[in-house]
């Protein structure tokens, strides 16, 4: 077993239209951390269907790092630092496990994932995902 793999029971799937990293020719709001994606950055454009609905999701270079390197089982849409939130807390900040996999993260991924660390170790709730 990875010892740093999430694994997300995943009840509901998408049908994926389209992926693509994308140069944002404005600014943006990341989908899963809140933050702006400024204009002439990357960011991972997706597009899908859920529920019979057409969705847009955009997703900032750092987020995108950390759901590629943890999230290997699948993930929710909107709720990655939640998920991750919660895993941390469950085990224990202590007894998390990355390994190796920590080096496949860019390097502004690994600074907030241990910002987000930190916050969780100091007893400041992972729920706000806006604060990091």
């Amino acid at each position: 077993m990875d010892c740093a793999c999430i694994y997300v029971d995943v009840d509901d799937y998408v049908t994926s239209l389209h992926e693509k990293t994308t140069k944002a020719r404005k600014s943006h709001k990341c989908d899963e951390c809140g933050k702006r994606i400024r204009k002439h950055s990357y960011y991972l454009n997706e597009a899908y269907i859920f529920e019979s609905s057409f969705m847009v999701h955009k997703t900032c270079s750092i987020c995108k790092s950390i759901r590629d390197v943890f999230f290997c089982s699948g993930f929710y849409y909107g709720m990655l630092w939640e998920l991750l939130g919660n895993h941390l807390a469950d085990i224990g900040i202590d007894d998390a496990c990355f390994g190796k996999d920590i080096l496949d993260l860019t390097p502004a991924a690994k600074n907030k994932l241990l910002l987000f660390m930190d916050e969780i170790k100091q007893g400041n709730s992972h729920q706000n995902k806006n604060s990091i």
